[in-house]
């Protein structure tokens, strides 16, 4: 389906318009601006009031908010404090040209007080999305799209724009560990071109030109930051200096050029792994210090953690009718195995070491293994409600668990299910709590997802089935693909935590604004991991939607291409939304997870105390469902008293109300929560409310149930008879089912119900199973006279012969 411009769907507007003339012209562009999202004057329906009215309803015994800030976005796609002081807020529209989603500029408020310091454009990207990459010392976010990344750098004072530059596509790119640049990996031409651009100035310090077979498109293509080295991979290692980019050695390995390969930097070497082999390489010339295969299983993931190699292997067991997982311990010198460590279940999260205990979960349980021997240190298995929303359960998008460690305690967070916490490193459980899914509707990147492709529909285009076919094949393997990426983005935050924390000569400010940086850089990486392997299913859902839509008249032609664009790319944003949410879960002494119950919420669970607080922070608007953007995007301040999220607010008396897409609504706002205000419990007041509603929700199901029982047995002699069903109507008959059975409705006996199916043999059965054959049905019409309506001439002589008047 060829993609029709703005313009022309302008230019139609306009002769439609000159064609109906000035009066009723205005009209009709003001119909437009509505149904394109760009407002309007005129509403078709008012969504304010029941709005106010819910709000009102919900509000009370909610805490009040700090402040609130009106802005014409639905939503934040990135908020992040720079300091106690101050707040930056990245806002998205949704409605420019039917729901197609538009990054707004990012704004800098006082937390303190909501009052705008700056505010400040980005570009537009077409279907894309931005990420913040660092705050210090200036602001830079990056915004990627189809055909560019756009690195651009803001001066946190006042919001002027100190640079700006392009990269076309780049396949991979990274922050320097040193924080001065910024390296990406990109195609040119019949070449990949590597190239490093100052953080502070944007100003290209170097680029280096890489033979492009280096680095098929059938290989991910990894770029590593080490120190003064930069290591680019496809199935040619390449290592460059940072300083100016010169090639200091190139080596080749058949580990590298193994599909589905993954790669780990430590201070050992390089290593690289496959399904079936794993090599270690020396950074300084490339050499290979050691290299195997496995037999009769395959390499799940790999991982180096302090001084050992740690890998979790599959192999298939007939006795198990399975496979069986085990993780083994390796020698970094030689690659021998020092301990096998067998595990019955599938292992759902990257291996994380703390105190010397290598901590890891399954469908069913969480282990800790001693680092040194592979000897069990604890096994706590899991309830029925963490078993049952397992990352294996997932259909498309499986998220690994998530493991912290934080003052002797280990938290675990499994997306679909909620947050345990424990003891460390004794592994006994002290409180758990599950996340707010009212009546099924969780927060996850596999049901959003799952969703999404369930209501696109199931004709696909005959240019995209074929890709659909190949999305869906390779699909089997991505819960292995996930996991690589959360382990390569635990060792990388893990690794640069260290590196920070072990200089002397840091200052607080400097590890602190370094730790943030490396956080978000880590999740950014994984980020952009995940979302290349899920876009092109979303991409395949494009494709899908497309072939779907009919197409009546040039007009609509043209706003229905447009607004399948618009129902993709807001889904693109909030599939990317959840898909980094589990990286944003943990802030200062709080897990935060949203939920959704009459309005968007978000939990709050104390680490220290495992009480919580759920809170409704925007009331449900319908329109704002059909054409806004849902996106998760919550932030604490650093010291952990004041919460910031978008939405409509709870506080009808600020509401403002504006017209867009023919509704009238109250303006959305940038929303401050002070923490203090919460009244944090074991089970909160908003959850307890919604778990009775869904205690009655499901006995008024069950009453229902029981009722159609009751009438379907009741009426059951009565369809069969209707239908013809002699032995159906036989059998109820001997089983003691009386001929003259009054139907639940019309207390009518199943006779008539036979004269009216037509079926003589039934008729004959029942009469002669003592049928009243001078009953009436509700309206007063005999036996008879139905048989004369339908004019079934044996009936009426069979009701005739039996005594029938």
């Amino acid at each position: 389906m060829k993609k029709l411009s703005n313009l022309y769907v302008i230019g139609i507007v306009l002769s439609l318009t000159c064609v109906v003339g000035t009066s009723a012209g205005s009209q009709f562009m003001d119909g437009v601006a509505a149904v394109t999202g760009r407002g309007g004057k005129i509403a078709g329906e008012d969504a304010f009031d029941e709005t106010v009215e819910l709000a009102n309803k919900l509000n009370k015994g909610q805490p009040p908010t700090k402040w609130e800030t009106l802005m014409e976005s639905e939503g934040a796609d990135l908020i992040t404090f720079l300091d106690q002081e101050r707040v930056l807020v990245g806002t998205v529209e949704s409605g420019s040209y039917l729901g197609v989603p538009k990054h707004g500029a990012i704004k800098l408020f006082n937390a303190k007080t909501g009052t705008q310091i700056w505010s400040a454009k980005r570009e537009k990207l077409n279907n894309g999305h931005y990420a913040l990459l660092v705050t210090e010392p200036l602001i830079v976010v990056v915004g990627r799209d189809d055909k560019t990344t756009r690195f651009i750098a803001y001066d946190p004072t006042n919001g002027s724009k100190k640079w700006n530059r392009r990269v076309k596509a780049p396949d991979q790119f990274l922050v320097s560990d040193d924080l001065k640049s910024i390296i990406s990996l990109s195609t040119k031409g019949n070449a990949k071109l590597i190239q490093a651009l100052d953080i502070n100035t944007g100003r290209k310090i170097w680029n280096q030109k890489l033979p492009i077979t280096s680095f098929p498109d059938e290989l991910p293509d990894d770029l590593i930051s080490a120190n003064v080295a930069i290591f680019a991979i496809g199935k040619t290692m390449h290592k460059l200096a940072i300083n100016n980019g010169a090639s200091l050695w190139a080596k080749s390995h058949p580990v590298l050029q193994t599909k589905g390969r993954a790669v780990h930097h430590s201070s050992f070497g390089i290593l690289a792994h496959s399904a079936a082999n794993m090599a270690l390489f020396d950074t300084k010339d490339g050499a290979t210090k050691w290299s195997h295969s496995v037999k009769d299983a395959s390499i799940q993931l790999a991982t180096v953690l302090d001084n050992r190699i740690y890998r979790v292997i599959s192999a298939n067991s007939a006795k198990n009718n399975g496979s069986i997982e085990a993780i083994q311990a390796l020698k970094p010198n030689n690659g021998k195995v020092l301990w096998t460590r067998r595990v019955k279940e599938n292992i759902v999260s990257p291996l994380y070491l703390q105190q010397g205990v290598l901590t890891f979960t399954t469908d069913n349980a969480i282990y800790g293994l001693i680092a040194k021997s592979g000897q069990q240190q604890f096994r706590n298995p899991f309830p029925k409600q963490f078993r049952k929303n397992t990352p294996s359960s997932a259909t498309k998008l499986p998220q690994p668990d998530i493991i912290k460690f934080r003052n002797n305690k280990l938290y675990l967070v499994r997306e679909m299910a909620g947050i345990r916490a424990y003891t460390f490193p004794s592994g006994a459980k002290l409180w758990q709590q599950l996340n707010f899914n009212h009546q099924s509707k969780t927060y996850s990147a596999d049901r959003l997802y799952t969703l999404l492709s369930r209501n696109l529909g199931s004709q696909p285009s005959p240019q995209s089935a074929s890709g659909i076919a190949t999305r869906s094949a390779a699909s089997s393997s991505s819960q292995s693909l996930f996991m690589q990426s959360a382990q390569r983005r635990y060792e990388s935050e893990k690794q640069r935590t260290d590196a920070i924390l072990s200089k002397r000569n840091t200052s607080a400010l400097e590890r602190k604004s370094a730790y943030q940086s490396r956080s978000i850089e880590a999740g950014l990486m994984e980020a952009n991991t995940q979302l290349d392997m899920a876009m092109g299913q979303m991409q395949a859902a494009g494709d899908l939607f497309n072939a779907v839509v009919g197409l009546q008249s040039a007009i609509q032609n043209a706003l229905e291409i447009t607004a399948v664009q618009g129902v993709i790319s807001r889904k693109h944003l909030e599939l990317r939304s959840m898909m980094t949410l589990p990286q944003s879960c943990f802030q200062g002494n709080y897990y935060l997870w949203p939920f959704s119950y009459q309005g968007r919420g978000v939990t709050l669970v104390n680490l220290d105390t495992g009480k919580r607080h759920d809170i409704v922070f925007s009331p449900q608007i319908e329109s704002l469902d059909i054409f806004g953007i849902d996106l998760p995007t919550f932030r604490l301040s650093p010291n952990g008293k004041i919460l910031v999220m978008a939405g409509v607010g709870m506080n009808s008396n600020k509401y403002q109300d504006y017209v867009k897409w023919k509704y009238r609504m109250p303006k959305p706002s940038t929303l401050a929560y002070d923490l203090s205000t919460f009244q944090f419990t074991q089970k909160s007041l908003l959850q307890t409310k919604a778990e009775r509603a869904a205690a009655k929700a499901e006995q008024d199901a069950k009453a229902m149930a029981a009722q159609f029982q009751a009438y379907y047995d009741k009426s059951k002699i009565h369809t069969a008879a209707q239908a013809g069903n002699l032995a159906q109507v036989k059998s109820l008959l001997d089983a003691g089912v009386s001929a003259n059975a009054q139907h639940p409705n019309d207390e009518t006996g199943p006779l008539i119900f036979a004269i009216i199916g037509g079926n003589n043999e039934v008729v004959r059965l029942l009469i002669a199973s003592g049928a009243d054959v001078n009953e009436k049905s509700k309206e007063g019409k005999s036996a008879l006279f139905w048989a004369k309506q339908f004019n079934r001439k044996e009936m009426i002589k069979m009701l005739k012969q039996a005594g029938a008047n």
